[in-house]
């Protein structure tokens, strides 16, 4: 099976639903697509987020509101 983004994505709200306790978290190609819904979602749930990113594919934008 093929992995799309919308997979990745459900398995990664369904994980980070999970987390009880803050953590620290580094996200690699966090201004990219998958990188920064991440980000958001771990953000939405009060973990301390870094993000690292060279932005050669990734947007600042998508962080824009982080």
């Amino acid at each position: 099976m093929r992995w799309h983004r919308q997979h990745i994505l459900i398995n990664c709200y369904n994980i980070v639903m999970r987390i009880e306790k803050s953590y620290n978290w580094l996200i690699t190609g966090g201004a990219g697509f998958i990188g920064s819904h991440i980000a958001h979602l771990l953000v939405e749930n009060k973990q301390n987020v870094t993000i690292l990113d060279n932005l050669s594919t990734g947007n600042i934008e998508n962080l824009e509101d982080i």
